[in-house]
C-alpha cells in the first residue's frame, strides 16, 4: 500500500522528496517477516501456536564473523514440556525463511524438571496456555566451521587466490542439509597483490581466524580486514572502506529524512539489482574534522624498506654520506593537509598495511541512523553507502561504510534497524547522529 500525500507532506520541504515518495509507493514486499516461526526437534517440527515475542538481531562486521540474534517466543506449553524441552541440545528453529541453531537460555525459560511439569500428561498441559521461551540462534555454517584448523606451507600463490581456495575446500567436506556448508566467496579486491614464493600458515589456525592471521602477517586490505559469513556466502572485505565502490557488489542509497516522522512510512525500502535505496531518521549537526587525532598520531607512515637494504641506502659524495631515502623507507601520506603540517610516523607494525588502516580507521567518524520497518538481510558485510541529505534545501552526501547493523522486532510492531557507519571526514563536514 503506497504512502499516500498526507503521510508525505512531511517531507515536501526536503530536496529528495521525490525519492521519498517513490520508496515510500514501492509494491516491493517487505519488511521481513518474523512471524512465522518453526521450531525442528529430531522427530518433528512444531509451528501451530508458536508466537514471536521479540528478536534482538545483531549484525558487527568489524568485530564478529556472523549475526548474533536471541528470541523470545511464546510456546504451547505441552509441546515445550512433551515435544521440543526433550530435544534441547538438538533444536533448530526456522525464522523469515532461514534455519538456525537453536541454543536453550536456561536461566531465561522454564526447565519442566523443576517444576515437576514433565510429570503431567499432555492433556493436562494443553489446558495451561503458552510459556515465554528465550533462545539464541546461531548461523549453522559457522557452527560447522569453527571446529576446522588450518595449516601448511603454500607455494607460487596470491593471498586472495589462497584465501578462497582453503575455505572453499573445507566448506565442501561439511554437510548441512545435504550441502555444502558455503555456496561461494565474495572476495573485494585486496590490495595486496604479490605472488609469494612460500605462503606460510601454522598447523592448528582456526579456519574462521584465517583472514586476521594473513592480515596481521602479510597484509590484504590498506583499511583493515574482515572475515564475516552470511546466507551461506562468506564475505572478505576491507572494513573501513570510505572511497571504494566495487561494481560488483550491492551498496546502500541512504536517504536521511532528519525527521522522526520516518517511522509512518509504510515502505522505507526499494531494491534494484545492485542498490538498496533506504529511507532513515536522524538529525544532521556539524562534527569535528579529527584534526586532534592526525596531529596526535599523523596523517602517513613510515615504513622500514627492509628489501633495499642491499641496494646500497647510503651514497659518498666526496668526503659526505647522503642517504637515499626511498630506499630506507616506504612513506606514505594518506592525505595532504591545507596548512602543510604533514607527519609520518615511523611504524612499527609487520606490515605497511596495519599501519596504513590504523590510520584509516583513527580518521573515521561514526554515525548512527534509524531504518524503520527495515528487513537487515538486505544489508552486506562492508557495504558502501552513499548517505544523502538535505542542507538549506540542497542535497548533500557523504560516503560511508557499514559498520553494524542492531534489529530490533516486537510483537505488534515492524522491525526497526540501527545502523552504524563509519565515513571520512573533510574540513565541512556534517554528521548524522
Amino acid at each position: 500500500m503506497g504512502a499516500g500525500r498526507g503521510i508525505f507532506m512531511a517531507f515536501e520541504d526536503l530536496s529528495f522528496s521525490e525519492d521519498i515518495y517513490r520508496i515510500s509507493n514501492t509494491t516491493q514486499k517487505q519488511p521481513v517477516n518474523f512471524d512465522d516461526v518453526v521450531i525442528h526437534t529430531p522427530v518433528d517440527d512444531i509451528s501451530f501456536g508458536i508466537l514471536t515475542v521479540s528478536v534482538d538481531m545483531i549484525e558487527s562486521y568489524e568485530t564478529a564473523i556472523g549475526s548474533y540474534i536471541v528470541v523470545e517466543l511464546k510456546v504451547p506449553l505441552h509441546n515445550w514440556v512433551k515435544d521440543i524441552f526433550p530435544s534441547i541440545h538438538n533444536l533448530e528453529v526456522t525464522i523469515a525463511n532461514r534455519k538456525y541453531k537453536a541454543l536453550f537460555f536456561e536461566t531465561a525459560s522454564m526447565n519442566p524438571r523443576d517444576s515437576n511439569l514433565d510429570k503431567l500428561t499432555r492433556s493436562q498441559l494443553e489446558t495451561m496456555g503458552l510459556i515465554n521461551v528465550k533462545l539464541q540462534l546461531v548461523n549453522r555454517e559457522i557452527e560447522a566451521l569453527r571446529y576446522i584448523n588450518v595449516g601448511g606451507i603454500y607455494r607460487k600463490t596470491r593471498l586472495d587466490e589462497l584465501i578462497s581456495s582453503i575455505i572453499m575446500q573445507h566448506s565442501r567436506k561439511l554437510s548441512v542439509d545435504g550441502r555444502a556448508g558455503l555456496t561461494a566467496v565474495r572476495t573485494t579486491a585486496i590490495n595486496n597483490t604479490r605472488q609469494y614464493d612460500n605462503i606460510v600458515i601454522p598447523d592448528g589456525t582456526r579456519l574462521i581466524k584465517l583472514v586476521d592471521y594473513l592480515q596481521e602477517n602479510y597484509g590484504l586490505y590498506s583499511a583493515g580486514a574482515g572475515f564475516y559469513i552470511k546466507d551461506k556466502l562468506a564475505y572478505i572485505f576491507p572494513i573501513y572502506n570510505y572511497k571504494y565502490k566495487d561494481s560488483g557488489k550491492r551498496r546502500l542509497q541512504v536517504f536521511n529524512t532528519g525527521k522522526s516522522t520516518s517511522i509512518l512510512l509504510p515502505n522505507t525500502t526499494y531494491i534494484t539489482d545492485k542498490v538498496v535505496s533506504i529511507v532513515t531518521g536522524g538529525s544532521i549537526k556539524d562534527i569535528d574534522s579529527g584534526d586532534s587525532k592526525t596531529m596526535e598520531y599523523g596523517n602517513g607512515v613510515r615504513f622500514p624498506e627492509t628489501r633495499s637494504m642491499m641496494r646500497k641506502p647510503i651514497k659518498l659524495e666526496g668526503s659526505d654520506l647522503e642517504g637515499i631515502r626511498h630506499r630506507m623507507n616506504t612513506e606514505i601520506l594518506m592525505d595532504e593537509r591545507e596548512d602543510n603540517g604533514n607527519y609520518a610516523n615511523r611504524s612499527t607494525d609487520k606490515n605497511i598495511l596495519i599501519s596504513m588502516t590504523n590510520i584509516v580507521k583513527r580518521k573515521g567518524v561514526q554515525l548512527t541512523l534509524t531504518w524503520s520497518s527495515s528487513d537487515p538481510y538486505l544489508l552486506e558485510p562492508g557495504m558502501y553507502a552513499d548517505i544523502i541529505y538535505d542542507v538549506d534545501g540542497s542535497p548533500t552526501s557523504v560516503s560511508a561504510t557499514l559498520l553494524a547493523a542492531h534489529t530490533s522486532y516486537v510483537q505488534g510492531s515492524t522491525p526497526t534497524t540501527q545502523l552504524l557507519f563509519s565515513h571520512e571526514p573533510s574540513r565541512k563536514s556534517s554528521q548524522t547522529s
